[in-house]
């Protein structure tokens, strides 16, 4: 039970603060509890360091593991509690990361803007010889003057694997090397750092990556006329933000990464229209993530507003891409798919893609409405002729409201023989399904929500 309280991390999006505290409570259920708790000193190594007493206690029973430090912008209630104020508070965050810097394994700093320049002060001058994990998401704080030419970590964290980094600015590069993971959290703006020609310098230093991401740098090469060619050969997740598919093509056209199994695409500008194959196509192995998925989730939004995710539910490569593309750029994307058998569609009032026929599709999976009248004249979108094979049609969770244009749907499909069936997550309006059932012949299947 106690390995199950241990703290979780998955680079680079999600962290869960605070085991410990977990811990204490249920060391208080018996003795024998409380000795296995406090025998184990990896269940305290996660530290807090906004309660001075119970980071002490952390950090002896804790004694003999590498420390994991999280902060946070705002307390919790368990730190807030007592009569210490901010600024006495945040002189013991301090003090505790400096007094342990060569303890700490793992650095994880969501701070307000008054603690910048104190923090600040210790990642410049104080080595971490044990830092492997060093995160600092806070979008678009600036660098305090001059340290922006000044290396973290006094020149000294020769074990750093995992990297983020959320200033405006970059610090030297000297940080940004050897790494396995990177992160730059920096806000959707074109006047930030890294620049163009500075991911082309850090790049390199990191060969061994396999998890990265970041926004891209608005590029000025031409698609095509790309002659970097930089080797990421262990690349295996990518997440990238871009301006314009030109930057995303210049991007792969500037990089080698046939590893890729897992990767999410944002293009923003609603003004440049290009091919997004053409960009896939600039990295070798990306557009194998369409081929081979068996599995596509299509959602349409206004002003030709596309997000399309593809998965292989076999080994877990996927795809996402969010672009401005309309109905064309849709379909070519889709019917490179070369054995689909599932398919989401996630309803708009802008919907209108024209589903081609895909004779391997046995699932269809309706999603939930968001605005009223989004399934609004779907018959004239998806029929029985566009998924001649279908075995299941799965209702969204919330199908009453959307019934009488859901209706001329799944009359169209239940002309197919077999029938598919109906299955459902809520028991409500129960009696529109059994009505339908009767009259039709469609068998029904309740599952639980997920």
């Amino acid at each position: 039970m106690f390995e199950h309280l241990k703290p979780r991390f998955d680079w680079p999006f999600v962290h869960y603060f605070h085991a410990p505290l977990e811990v204490l409570a249920l060391s208080h259920v018996s003795s024998r509890w409380r000795f296995i708790a406090r025998s184990h000193s990896s269940m305290w190594k996660e530290i807090h360091p906004y309660n001075p007493r119970f980071t002490a206690m952390c950090s002896d029973l804790a004694s003999t593991a590498r420390l994991e430090v999280s902060t946070a912008a705002t307390l919790c209630g368990c730190c807030s509690r007592g009569s210490l104020r901010k600024s006495e508070i945040l002189d013991g965050v301090c003090d505790f990361i400096r007094q342990n810097a060569d303890r700490i394994s793992k650095l994880f700093l969501y701070i307000s803007v008054a603690a910048m320049k104190p923090l600040m002060d210790i990642f410049l001058t104080t080595p971490f010889p044990e830092l492997t994990v060093f995160l600092f998401p806070m979008a678009g704080l600036l660098m305090p003057t001059g340290m922006a030419s000044v290396p973290l970590f006094a020149g000294h964290a020769p074990k750093l694997q995992h990297a983020g980094w959320g200033y405006s600015r970059l610090p030297p590069m000297s940080i940004f090397k050897n790494l396995t993971s990177l992160f730059f959290a920096t806000p959707h703006s074109l006047n930030v750092e890294p620049k163009w020609t500075q991911l082309m310098s850090i790049l390199p230093l990191n060969p061994n990556l396999e998890t990265m991401a970041m926004q891209i740098p608005r590029s000025s090469v031409a698609s095509g006329s790309t002659q970097i060619n930089i080797p990421l050969l262990r690349l295996r997740k990518i997440s990238l933000w871009a301006f314009v598919i030109q930057d995303l093509q210049a991007f792969f056209e500037a990089i080698e990464a046939p590893q890729i199994e897992q990767i999410s695409l944002v293009v923003q500008n609603k003004l440049v229209k290009r091919d997004v194959l053409a960009a896939l196509h600039a990295q070798p192995g990306l557009l194998s993530l369409i081929v081979d998925a068996d599995s596509c989730k299509i959602c349409s939004g206004e002003l030709e507003e596309i997000d399309l995710s593809f998965w292989n539910s076999a080994n877990g490569k996927k795809l996402h891409i969010s672009f401005l593309g309309g109905p064309q750029r849709t379909l070519e994307l889709i019917m490179l798919m070369r054995v689909p058998t599932y398919l989401q569609i996630m309803p708009s009032q802008y919907w209108s893609i024209s589903i081609p026929q895909m004779l391997s599709v046995t699932v269809l999976c309706l999603g939930d409405g968001v605005q009223e009248g989004n399934y609004t004249n779907l018959s004239k979108w998806i029929d029985e002729n566009s998924l001649p094979s279908l075995k299941t049609i799965i209702l969204p969770k919330q199908y009453e409201p959307w019934w009488d244009v859901l209706l001329p749907v799944l009359e169209g499909f239940i002309r197919l023989s077999p029938k598919p069936e109906l299955v459902y997550q809520y028991d409500c309006d129960r009696e529109l399904l059994e009505a339908f059932s009767s009259r039709t012949g469609v068998s029904l299947r309740h599952i639980k929500e997920k």
